[in-house]
């Protein structure tokens, strides 16, 4: 009882062993290839085929599964001539038997088998196929650059066309004037607009001092001009431009700027000597050190000198 329950492990282990070694077979030896499924799967990319492999509903079954499917249609033991009970359980015998299993399998697919095409055909299809995809990357590349070149053109055209300004025939069109000028005109004025202060200041007490004389000899055409330099201003601040006529505002901006600029000197001065103050610092500890450094070096060398001679012996 107890040799049987032995050999009946052995058996298990070795039809385990048979099994494993049947799934490390690769399935292409023995299964009849369909060259319909193969194009099929030539033209999936190397992301989809990643994709399969992880979907359970067709993950790729091993070798041993495969031929178990096939086998599905074989006679079975029980319908098959069975001998006795220890004929069949017989290592040789299972090892014999999926030999010939095998070689059948292989037999047939010898002969399922369409004709192979030629090497050089197959190495022009892939050659094909290989130009087939530059040509696609490269017609890609080229669109892609035409499209941004189509982008930066637009751009440059959009910078480059005249705004239109909102008037008509010089009239107010939602409280905005017709302020076109000619360019040399603007150029004038741009040029203008860059006098310092001083300058204004001394225009603007120019311009007072006429007015006044002009007030004393003719007072309406002074209240003309007033009017007149009222309605220049006004246009001027329409533009956007600050009007700087004013001889009181002038002053103040003027002594501003003059504060200004003697703190800005001040502290200049102040970081210069200060700067001056660091610079002297470190040359003066630099030549501490240096002479000290000299002292040490005298004092070594003298005693050393002193010590030199003959080494006496104590006692001596």
């Amino acid at each position: 009882m107890g040799d049987d329950k032995k050999l009946e492990e052995k058996v298990i282990s070795f039809d385990n062993w048979v099994t494993e070694l049947v799934d490390l077979v690769p399935a292409s030896v023995y299964i009849p290839t369909d060259y319909a499924e193969k194009a099929k799967n030539d033209s999936i990319s190397k992301s989809e085929k990643r994709r399969l492999r992880l979907n359970p509903d067709t993950a790729i079954t091993t070798s041993m599964k495969i031929l178990q499917c096939m086998m599905a249609d074989a006679p079975t033991e029980e319908s098959a001539p069975r001998s006795t009970e220890n004929d069949a359980l017989r290592p040789s015998d299972l090892k014999e038997k999926f030999d010939d299993k095998l070689a059948e399998i292989r037999a047939n697919q010898k002969r399922d088998l369409p004709k192979t095409p030629r090497t050089e055909e197959e190495q022009r299809i892939v050659s094909e196929k290989r130009k087939a995809e530059r040509e696609r990357k490269k017609a890609k590349k080229q669109k892609l650059k035409t499209k941004v070149k189509e982008i930066v053109t637009a751009d440059q055209r959009a910078n480059q066309s005249p705004r239109k300004e909102p008037v008509e025939n010089g009239k107010v069109i939602f409280n905005k004037f017709d302020l076109i000028k000619d360019p040399l005109e603007a150029e004038k004025e741009k040029r203008k607009n860059k006098k310092s202060l001083q300058v204004r200041l001394k225009e603007a007490e120019i311009k007072e001092a006429r007015l006044e004389q002009l007030e004393e000899t003719n007072p309406e055409k002074a209240e003309a001009v007033k009017e007149k330099i009222k309605w220049k201003n006004a246009m001027t601040r329409m533009k956007g431009e600050k009007v700087k006529d004013d001889a009181n505002l002038l002053k103040r901006s003027l002594k501003r700027v003059e504060k200004k600029k003697e703190k800005s000197t001040a502290k200049w001065a102040q970081r210069t000597e200060q700067l001056q103050e660091k610079i002297k610092a470190k040359q003066d500890k630099r030549k501490t050190n240096l002479k000290e450094r000299s002292m040490k070096k005298k004092g070594g060398a003298q005693k050393k000198k002193s010590g030199s001679g003959k080494k006496k012996t104590p006692g001596f």
